[in-house]
């Protein structure tokens, strides 16, 4: 009787400390988020514009240009 008791704690304690790690990682997660770099999708969008051979290179540089001055 006293073993299935231990058991059941154990499993217990352990799925507690599974939800606490869970409940950290979000916690976590939410406050760091706001914090990450984000990604420029017009300059991404550009450099698949240039390497599938719509745009030609004088026109990528003159349009990186301009986003990187509207950038800043």
């Amino acid at each position: 009787m006293m073993s299935m008791m231990s058991g059941g704690m154990i499993i217990y304690n352990l799925l507690a400390i599974v939800l606490v790690g869970f409940l950290i990682y979000g916690l976590l997660s939410l406050l760091i988020k706001p914090f990450e770099k984000k990604k420029d999708s017009s300059l991404e969008l550009l450099r698949e514009r240039f390497a599938t051979g719509e745009i030609d290179e004088e026109e990528y540089q003159r349009r990186k240009e301009f986003l990187k001055k509207e950038k800043d």
